[in-house]
């Protein structure tokens, strides 16, 4: 488990989105600067380091948006939204993960009845079966 951490905003800092740019009517945008993220450079944020690639490349979740984060997962956990009819490069879907959680997520690759799926809210990557995947439900694509 991870504690917050205060961090210039300086670093991006990621609250429920994607390092990939979505459909304009898609997703929340990737937060890597102060117009889009509301931090402002030389302030400190509280937040959580979800998933460490490399020093330019990891993913945080700013701690105000906690409740949004927990309302989102709670959604998915209890939405019965219909399994995605295909599979395609880009769609945004939600995916069930290794640990048996939904998340939301976008489709990187798809190589057969296998999916590349980036976990957008976390910031990691998992290859998933077609049949892990589901329509988004209505009221967690646009939480930000």
């Amino acid at each position: 488990a991870f504690a917050p951490v205060s961090r210039p905003a300086t670093a991006p800092a990621v609250p429920l989105a994607s390092p990939v740019v979505p459909s304009p009517a898609a997703l929340p945008t990737p937060l890597a600067d102060e117009s889009n993220t509301g931090c402002k450079p030389g302030f400190t944020y509280s937040a959580k380091l979800t998933t460490f690639i490399a020093p330019q490349h990891f993913f945080v979740q700013m701690s105000s948006a906690a409740a949004d984060l927990s309302g989102v997962m709670a959604t998915l956990a209890e939405s019965e939204t219909e399994y995605l009819q295909s599979a395609e490069t880009g769609t945004w879907c939600a995916a069930c993960a290794s640990d048996n959680v939904w998340y939301r997520g976008q489709i990187c690759e798809v190589n057969g009845s296998t999916v590349s799926v980036e976990f957008i809210d976390f910031g990691f990557n998992e290859d998933v079966q077609v049949e892990s995947l589901s329509e988004l439900p209505a009221g967690v694509c646009t939480k930000r």
